[in-house]
């Protein structure tokens, strides 16, 4: 992986840490957008899928572990920006808002 992708990989988690850190609704759909945006015209940006289960144990309030079985028929270790995103706005998207964060 070529330096500048690594950056822009590592800048989308660290965004995505601030705005899950920030529990604002607003500033993950603000990433939402961002991470669409970029899938525009980077294919190839994925983030770790520690970061997205971390990131999903968070907004649903419950260990790592749990769902880390959910999503063990995962295999890979990255997962496509895209995916991701969509993840999020599924995950957000299931909840009352009052649960959220």
């Amino acid at each position: 992986m070529c330096a500048e992708l690594l950056g822009r990989v590592l800048g989308a988690e660290l965004m995505l840490g601030l705005a899950i850190q920030r529990g604002s609704l607003q500033f993950l759909l603000e990433w939402v957008k961002m991470a669409l945006t970029c899938c525009e015209t980077e294919k190839e940006l994925r983030l770790t899928k520690n970061t997205v289960l971390f990131t999903l144990s968070i907004i649903r309030r419950c260990p790592v572990e749990v769902v880390e079985k959910e999503f063990e028929q995962l295999t890979q270790t990255e997962l496509d920006l895209y995916f991701v995103a969509n993840l999020i706005i599924k995950e957000v998207g299931s909840y009352r808002i009052s649960n959220i964060f």
